[in-house]
Order: C-alpha cells, then sequence, then structure tokens
C-alpha cells in the first residue's frame, strides 16, 4: 500500500503538476530579459528570440536580426524556453583544443631538451587534435526546448 501511494505522489507530480503550470502565463511573464523563448500563436505565427518586453497583456521577442515581433496574450499558443548551453559541442572542442596545446607543448620539451627537434610539430599536432576531440566528445548536452506555456 505504501509503494501504491507513493508511486500516486510521483505520478501526481511529474504529470499534473506540470500540466497546471504550463496554463499559468506567470511562468511567461516571469521570465528575465534576455531569456531565448520560442512562440507559436494561434495563427501559426511563430518567432524566437530574446524577450524585449513581457506584461500581462502581450509579449515582445527580437531576433538576431533585430526584428520586434509583438504577440498579444490571446493570441499565444504555445511559449518554449532554450534550456542548456548552446553551442556545448563547440565550446569543448575548444577547450580540448587549449588542453591539447598544454600537453603538446608538455611532450615537446622532452625530445627538444634531448636533441631530437625532428617529430616535435607533430607530437603537438597528435596533442591538440586528441584534445580537441575529446573534448568535443565529452561536452555536455547542449542546447534544449522546454514548454512554459501552453493555451
Amino acid at each position: 500500500m505504501k509503494h501504491i501511494m507513493m508511486a500516486l505522489i510521483v505520478v501526481w507530480f511529474s504529470i499534473a503538476a506540470p500540466l497546471k503550470a504550463q496554463e499559468d502565463w506567470r511562468a511567461v511573464s516571469s521570465q528575465r530579459p534576455h531569456v531565448i523563448l520560442r512562440v507559436a500563436s494561434t495563427d501559426n505565427r511563430r518567432a524566437s528570440g530574446t524577450i524585449l518586453n513581457v506584461n500581462d497583456t502581450q509579449i515582445s521577442i527580437v531576433n538576431e536580426y533585430g526584428e520586434v515581433a509583438r504577440f498579444q496574450r490571446g493570441d499565444v499558443r504555445i511559449v518554449e524556453q532554450l534550456v542548456g548551453i548552446p553551442h556545448a559541442k563547440r565550446r569543448g572542442f575548444l577547450k580540448g583544443l587549449a588542453w591539447g596545446a598544454l600537453a603538446g607543448i608538455g611532450l615537446s620539451l622532452g625530445p627538444t631538451m634531448a636533441g631530437a627537434e625532428e617529430g616535435i610539430p607533430y607530437v603537438f599536432a597528435v596533442a591538440m587534435g586528441g584534445g580537441a576531440a575529446i573534448g568535443a566528445r565529452r561536452a555536455r548536452r547542449s542546447a534544449g526546448w522546454i514548454i512554459i506555456y501552453r493555451k
């Protein structure tokens, strides 16, 4: 009996609570400026960009080209928020490249001090390439969209 009650509580909080929250406009109006949103209206107009202005009657979004899209609250069908790290793989690649360069310098110092300088560029290139590949592979999942309001 205890397990059934626990399962019912988990189901309630995982399904019913988010559905109720999705119908609440306060989830949209409480967003900070410069949060990236994607908005779709009932007449199939769509826009994505950063928040310019949100109040009880409308939402204004600025896209990357500087164009402003305004939606009345009654016309908004769905609002999604970008979560996660945009360009995570690129950032992981660059971090891995930097660590690979440091490792390449370290690996190159030994042969340089011993007087064998022929293979140093290859060692350096392999260390940088390996670091970049590992960094891109280990990067966290990039960004995704979550629904914060649905009519």
